[in-house]
């Protein structure tokens, strides 16, 4: 057979379907019409209810309310019910969630007056979806635990099935992990014993979350504390003490989840479902580092041949993001290229477009391509704008509907007043002409009738003359609301005038403030440009300490937080400063700090780090013209600076509120009293030396900065730092990341390379903060003797 006859069938076959379902849509509207039968009528409305549902909903709409009008004039308290569960789910459809609710819960009370167990049962398990779909987690919960208790008297396993996975959905999407647990696990038995595969796959990925969840908040929080609500009490201690072992904890954990989602995995393929089996295999890639990339690369392979650009550019984006961790940048920018290719053009995939302008312009930072990566950013932060935008269009053009809808419900009442009157007008004219033919019809009877005539003349004309009279008070009623009517108008009129003139003066200031934010940001780009330029080279450092690394994280373009350092004779002199503010403010006086600690130490001859501390704070008090008066502008800045002796081995420090860490194998608390070591059972420890409690500008307490000086050893590492990474605000509960925490990265770490080290705490602190907005600027330097 040629391919054009087969074409020719396939077009014959699918025209003959569409002209039989319209043919039993029109069979469908006859019997609602014609058909006698009440309960064939009834099955009529529901068969074309479902249909317009999805097809015509203002068509669907008038099918239910006839639907309910007919079984109310039947007195069928189960068809009212009935066609009120079609409702609240019309409405749900409209994500008219309020309204679903209110035809919902008068369905579940008729079923409970009629005692119908199964519809009552099955009216509250989508009452509970409804209230789940709006978030309302309480009332969801409590519904399907009623809904429940009827599933189970009916002894119906598929919908205690469903509603176990239900519940437990519920109590996995608020953290309760072992009670999502139980109630998973109760579903997938009745799922297995009953053969329900489909709902097993779907239930082993779930439990598979629960422990994937575990493991990650394991990394994040105290594995103390989640060991008391260990979901397998066999394998693990209940009991929060001194001997727990936190790797056992998470292996656990990981390993339980990668054998739920493998279980998983059978189920799905048997299925050949490509949604379950392309989610299960991008679970896996996250957790089960190990073969990530072979997971990633089957999710892709799914989603592409599903056609779904979302899910390929998910897949390509991954692997990037593996590689990247793995320092393989290279093939990094190779998939994250790949990924941004895929949705770089159409409307429909901007935000991931956006997400993957960050992912590369980091990748290509750590490929030291560093032009690419700001011109990444800048397509980011351009499109940033653009979405900005459309948000605000989006509410303008909100407003502006529900005016219409306003203004057509008026003009819409009005009008079927006007109606009303014309109509009573036209019944008065009837009357009227009705009593003129009585009267030409009796004038006909003759002389014979002469006295009766009369009497009914008389009569007529006197009724005649109170219809008039009600004609002309009907008149001036119609005539009194058409005024109002044109008044009404003249009003909604002068609503739209005023609301076109209010948009367009909107538009005017967006205009201005878009010119405005330019030039504001093209001033700020050119401080950026200037306060680069006065930070200084890395040649310095690289000629005269054995490694070093610095982390610099300003909050927005130019930074309050800045660093500096130079070298004379055989002294280095390094500080980490952190200004008053941030932005703009921070900034000027970043520059600032740096003039004056360029003419101290390098003009003035200046190494002893106290002295400087006591110069500089004498020149900021006298630039800023502090006097120390209430409601003066405290501005200043806290700072650590050391100067390093390279040919007796000895550092002297001194700090305005900020201190010095040093991570050495030595006992550095022998030659200064206040360092205390953060791990002294170890072979390494951390020591602290603390600064003095008083800033650098006019202050209460203005006594001489104390210097420190001790011996160190080779291999030795000091750390200075502004107080931006500690009070950062992150983690699953939102709270800071706290100085206690930033010890242990350090001492953890100091191992690693100075280049490592540095990547570790990026990647902590990028973690840490997650989704929320960075609070401060952020500067680490680490220096190795």
């Amino acid at each position: 057979m040629s391919r054009t006859i087969k074409i020719f069938l396939l077009l014959l076959i699918a025209g003959s379907s569409n002209w039989l379902f319209a043919q039993n849509l029109d069979s469908l509207r006859t019997l609602i019409i014609n058909k006698s039968d009440y309960n064939a009528k009834i099955e009529a409305f529901e068969e074309l209810a479902n249909y317009y549902s999805s097809e015509d909903q203002d068509s669907a709409e008038i099918l239910i309310k006839q639907w309910i009008r007919l079984a109310e004039v039947h007195n069928d308290p189960l068809g009212i019910a009935n066609a009120k569960v079609h409702y609240a789910r019309f409405y749900s459809g409209r994500s008219e969630f309020e309204k679903a609710i209110e035809q919902f819960k008068l369905s579940k009370s008729i079923y409970l007056k009629q005692n119908d167990t199964i519809a009552l049962s099955n009216t509250i398990k989508e009452l509970a979806e409804t209230y789940s779909s709006i978030k309302d987690q309480s009332n969801a919960l409590k519904n399907f635990l009623e809904a429940l208790e009827l599933k189970e008297s009916l002894n119906d396993e598929f919908g205690m099935a469903s509603i176990y996975n239900s519940i437990g959905s519920i109590y996995y999407n608020n953290r309760k992990y072992k009670e999502a647990y139980a109630y998973f696990q109760k579903s997938l038995t009745i799922s297995e014993n009953r053969e329900f595969y489909f709902a097993q796959a779907i239930l082993l990925m779930n439990i598979g979350n629960i422990y994937n969840d575990s493991y990650t908040d394991s990394i994040f929080n105290d594995v103390a504390v989640l060991v008391k609500d260990s979901l397998d009490n066999g394998k693990l201690k209940t009991q929060a003490d001194d001997s727990i072992d936190t790797s056992l904890i998470l292996k656990y954990y990981r390993d339980e989840a990668i054998s739920y989602y493998n279980k998983s995995l059978v189920v799905a393929k048997k299925l050949k479902n490509k949604n379950i089996l392309s989610q299960l295999y991008l679970n896996l890639g996250i957790i089960d580092t190990i073969h990530s990339v072979e997971y990633f690369v089957q999710y892709y392979k799914i989603r592409n041949e599903m056609g779904d650009v979302h899910g390929q550019w998910t897949g390509l984006k991954n692997l990037a993001v593996f590689y990247n961790s793995r320092k393989n940048y290279h093939k990094a920018n190779i998939y994250a290229k790949k990924a941004l290719k895929l949705v770089e053009k159409g409307e429909y995939y901007r935000e991931e477009r956006n997400d993957s302008y960050v992912q590369l312009a980091t990748i290509k930072n750590n490929l030291r391509e560093y032009e690419d990566a700001y011109n990444l950013l800048k397509n980011h932060l351009d499109l940033k704008d653009s979405l900005q935008k459309d948000e605000q269009v989006k509410e303008f053009a909100a407003m502006e509907k529900r005016w219409n809808y306003e203004k057509r419900e008026k003009e819409n009442a009005l009008l079927k007043k006007g109606n009303e009157l014309l109509k009573k007008e036209s019944e008065l004219v009837e009357a009227k002409n009705a009593k003129q033919r009585i009267y030409l019809w009796a004038s006909g009877l003759g002389l014979l009738l002469f006295g009766f005539l009369i009497f009914f003349i008389l009569r007529g004309y006197r009724q005649k003359q109170k219809a008039n009279l009600l004609l002309s008070e009907q008149k001036a009623q119609i005539e009194k609301a058409n005024l109002e009517l044109n008044h009404q108008n003249e009003e909604i009129a002068a609503q739209r005038d005023e609301i076109e003139a209010q948009r367009d003066v909107v538009f005017k200031q967006k205009e201005q403030i878009e010119e405005i934010h330019k030039e504001v940001s093209e001033s700020i780009d050119y401080a950026k440009r200037l306060q680069t330029a006065i930070l200084p080279k890395t040649d310095v450092l690289q000629a005269n300490v054995s490694d070093y690394f610095v982390l610099f994280l300003p909050k927005d373009k130019v930074s309050g937080d800045f660093y500096w350092w130079t070298h004379l004779e055989n002294k280095t002199i390094i500080t980490a400063a952190d200004c008053t503010g941030h932005g703009v403010p921070g900034a000027f006086m970043s520059m600032l700090g740096v003039s004056f600690l360029k003419e101290i130490v390098t003009k003035e001859y200046i190494t002893q780090p106290a002295l400087i501390l006591k110069k500089l704070r004498k020149e900021i008090i006298k630039t800023l013209d502090q006097k120390g008066i209430a409601g003066e502008q405290k501005d200043g800045m806290d700072m650590s600076l050391i100067s390093v002796d390279h040919q007796h081995k000895r550092i002297q420090f001194a700090g305005a509120n900020n201190p010095l860490y040093i991570v050495s194998n030595s006992d550095i608390s022998q030659q200064i009293i206040d360092a205390k070591p953060l791990n002294e059972d170890g072979e390494i420890n951390l020591f602290e030396i603390k600064a003095d409690k008083m800033p650098i500008a006019i202050y209460e307490k203005m006594d001489p900065f104390t210097n420190h000086e001790l011996q160190l050893q080779s291999g030795d590492i000091l750390y200075m730092f502004s107080d931006g990474f500690a009070d950062q605000f992150g983690g699953p509960k939102g709270k800071k990341f706290m100085y206690k925490t930033f010890k242990k990265i350090l001492l953890e770490n100091s191992q690693l390379s100075m280049i490592e080290q540095k990547e570790k705490l990026h990647k902590a602190f990028t973690e840490w903060r997650g989704e929320e907005e960075q609070i401060d600027d952020v500067v680490v330097i680490g220096i190795k003797l």
